[in-house]
């Protein structure tokens, strides 16, 4: 008489299988993170001599340093190349590297693996330097006139070379358009005149995000210009789309745990001051 044998806990052979395969990938996973080479990587390399090019070309050169800005860093020389880091709270960093030349103004990044290719526009600000994606020039200038630039921080929203978080500088940048055009030697302020109807929007960071549509009481004869952005603490921030003579339409981000916006209400285009 044969006896069947028993099922463990319930579960059959496919059940182990699976289980099996789990362990065995896990295993593997450990034993990438504790046997991988000590020694510095091809990446790890590149950015050393990077790095050494940097501070013998020194602070007098256009663009050739190390930049941060929030978790990522962007090491950057001319003969050497760039290598770009994203740094995470657990696991190793990911680099990018490759190569770097000069293109009408802009820095064009060819990186060796995978392929790929993209620009940055060095921007100088007095003894300061900036590399800008060309997306980023539109949110750069709102950050100038909102006050949140020049930072004192080295980590930011925006490549900022290290060491120059500690210059003062006076003016504005030497920004590229489509940036330049919306730069203010002073704040704008206006009020609005219209709150209209909601467009669907989404969350972020958990919080409810709302669109609205306003009329502000500004206009191109005051210096208003579409992608423009005026903010009220606590309200929101509207962005032109449309600018007349003397008002203009904008959108309005309302977070939903804070204020409703009201007629009448005085929005600015500067939002910050450290003094």
């Amino acid at each position: 008489m044969k006896v069947k044998p028993k099922r463990v806990l319930g579960m059959g052979k496919t059940s182990w299988i699976i289980i099996g395969s789990w362990a065995l990938m896990l295993l593997g996973i450990g034993q990438y993170l504790t046997e991988r080479p000590r020694g510095p990587t091809a990446s790890e390399r590149r950015l050393a001599r990077i790095q050494e090019e940097a501070v013998v070309l020194g602070s007098s050169h256009p663009w050739a340093g190390n930049y941060y800005r929030s978790e990522v860093s962007m090491h950057v020389a001319p003969r050497s190349g760039y290598a770009r880091i994203m740094s995470y709270c657990i696991g190793p960093d990911d680099y990018e590297v490759g190569s770097v030349h000069e293109k009408d103004g802009a820095i064009i990044l060819t990186q060796s693996w995978p392929t790929g290719r993209s620009e940055l526009f060095p921007v100088r600000w007095g003894a300061r330097r900036y590399l800008l994606d060309k997306d980023e020039l539109i949110s750069f200038a709102n950050y100038v006139n909102g006050g949140t630039e020049p930072r004192a921080d080295l980590r930011g929203s925006f490549f900022l070379r290290d060491g120059d978080q500690n210059i003062s500088v006076k003016g504005l940048p030497d920004l590229p358009e489509p940036g330049r055009s919306l730069l203010l030697a002073n704040p704008l302020s206006a009020r609005v005149i219209h709150a209209g109807g909601y467009r669907p929007a989404g969350t972020e960071f958990g919080n409810r995000q709302r669109n609205r549509e306003i009329i502000l009481g500004i206009g191109r004869r005051s210096g208003a210009r579409a992608r423009m952005e005026f903010v009220k603490l606590g309200v929101g921030r509207a962005t032109i789309e449309r600018v007349g003579e003397n008002s203009s339409f904008a959108m309005l981000r309302e977070d939903g745990k804070t204020g409703e916006v009201q007629k009448g209400q005085m929005f600015s285009t500067r939002w910050y001051s450290s003094k």
